[in-house]
This record gives C-alpha cells, structure tokens and sequence, in this order.
C-alpha cells in the first residue's frame, strides 16, 4: 500500500529541445482507494502539443504551474469545433475518462503542468460526470481566521463515488493536528510554506496522504501559505452501513 509523500518541483525545469515535451515521472500510489493514482510534471516547449486529442479509460486532473496553455476539449480525435480554454498559473481541469483532449503551448515560453491520473476497474459506475474547470486566480479565501476554505468541486465521476477540491489559505500560526481520512488526499502548494510530516514544504510541491495515514498541518513562517487540495473518496474504504447512509444522502439532494 502507498505511504505517504511529499515531492519538490523544482522550476523551471528543462525542456526536451528535439521532442518539445518532456514528461518527469513523480509517483505511482496504490492505496486502498485508488489502484492506482499516477502523477506526473511536464514541460512543453513553445508552438507545441504532445499529442492530438485522445481519449482513455483514466480520469485526469491537469493543474497548470508555470506559464499559458491552450485546453483542447473535443468531440473526436481531431480539433475540429474543439473547445478551446486558456489556462494560467493556478488553472486546473478535471477530465472524465473517455473525453476526448490535449493540451497546446501557442506561446512563446514553455508550459509546465502537472497531472493526476486514476483508474479503477473494479469500481466501475458511470455516472454523468462532466468536466470541470476553475482558474484559481482570485479564489483563494481572503479570512481573518488562521485556516480557511473555498470548495470548489464535489462530484461523483466513474470510479469515485466522490471527487473533492478546495482552496487553502493558511495564515502565519495556523494549522490542525494530525489525523487520518477516510479517503486518498493530494496537495498542491502555490505560495508560502506549510510544514507536514515534519519537513517545511516550498511552492511548488506534491503531497499525497493516502486513506487511513495520519497528517497534520502547520503554518510555521510569517506568510499566508495556499495550496490546492483534492480528495479522492470511494466506497471500498468505507463500511457498508455507512455506505448505504451516504448514498441515500445523495438521493435525497
């Protein structure tokens, strides 16, 4: 089972002058939710694209670091009447399994963005799920208290019976004590330090506390911290009673 971990993004990376794209591996978890839940940093050079938009069996959560992309979101495995959406630092996008899309650098600079990607054969549901998209400029919760929150997603998609995502701002002193979930949990740092597991983090890095592992966290400089978190919630870690009272809360709203 996975433990967990923290991993340091250190920017800019290098490009990958002849391919144009260079993927840099971070972590490959198998928890007791997700089997398993991959992630992954990549740098895109200037005037170009990975791939043309395809589609797969993984969902994906594509959180831009460091300069603007083109979204493509499409239809078919070509751009014919895709959608396209600009993304900048902070922009993140939840792809359900199966959506058609790829990702364009039409600028000048490289594009670096990370990814999670996730899949569960054995719990495999299909529900409606749709994509998600937030820029997370201006979301962050702007508090007089030393913990805040702003929820943007909570959605059942084909293998969770829960995706959840909210934004942290964390004041100098702040933090909670150590405990453990019920579910997988990755953290995005964007600004600030926060201290975990008894290291002091820096923007940019990956967290990743799977179900049942004990963390806590701590704001120990004089900086408000922010970092995006998701929660990954499935059914299999949760007992069966409880499992049937959330369902019926589902139904009920």
């Amino acid at each position: 089972m996975a433990s967990s971990r923290i991993i340091k993004i250190d920017l800019p990376l290098d490009e990958d002058k002849e391919r144009k794209w260079k993927p840099y591996f971070l972590y490959k978890a198998k928890s007791r939710i997700l089997e398993p839940l991959k992630c992954h940093v990549s740098v895109l050079s200037a005037g170009h694209s990975p791939h043309a938009p395809h589609a797969h069996a993984q969902e994906e959560i594509l959180i831009v670091l460091d300069g603007e992309a083109d979204l493509v979101i499409s239809d078919s495995e070509t751009e014919d009447n895709a959608r396209i959406e600009k993304a900048t630092p902070g922009t993140f996008v939840y792809y359900p399994a199966w959506q058609y899309h790829t990702i364009r650098n039409s600028g000048d600079l490289p594009v670096t963005y990370l990814m999670f990607k996730w899949v569960n054969p054995e719990y495999n549901e299909d529900p409606a799920s749709v994509i998600q998209l937030f820029d997370t400029s201006g979301l962050f919760p702007d508090s007089d208290r030393a913990f805040a929150t702003n929820r943007l997603l909570d959605i059942e998609t084909r293998y969770l019976d829960k995706l959840h995502c909210h934004l942290t701002s964390l004041k100098p002193g702040g933090g909670y004590k150590a405990h453990a979930d019920e579910y997988d949990v990755a953290i995005v740092t964007l600004g600030g330090n926060i201290k975990t597991l008894g290291q002091t983090i820096d923007p940019y890095s990956v967290v990743y506390f799977p179900a049942g592992k004990k963390h806590g966290m701590k704001n120990e400089s004089d900086m408000t911290a922010y970092y995006i978190v998701f929660e990954f919630h499935s059914s299999r870690y949760i007992p069966i009673k409880r499992r049937v009272i959330n369902r019926i809360k589902r139904l009920l709203h």
